[in-house]
């Protein structure tokens, strides 16, 4: 198993978040993953692309974030928390 792999999967879940997690915009409320990621998922910092753009698809409440190997980290929310972290791709 690699190191991404055993870092994603030694986060507990879920993890309630503050509502300093998210960004209202007019009436829609949009997760500041920059928070998200700084606050609770620090160890996977090093891992995520900066210079790359995330595909659609993740589904709803979900959103990929790619990673310097090609893959992509799959984060899903429900209401004020993370549910679901997964790696994407080969």
């Amino acid at each position: 198993m690699d190191e991404l792999k055993r870092l994603v999967e030694s986060v507990k879940l879920p993890i309630t978040l503050p509502e300093s997690a998210f960004i209202l915009l007019g009436k829609r409320r949009i997760p500041d993953l920059n928070y998200i990621m700084q606050q609770y998922l620090s160890p996977l910092l090093a891992h995520l692309d900066a210079n790359a753009t995330a595909p659609p698809g993740g589904g709803p409440d979900s959103y990929l974030i790619p990673l310097t190997d090609g893959r992509y980290l799959k984060i899903a929310l429900r209401d004020n928390e993370l549910i679901e972290l997964a790696l994407i791709g080969s």
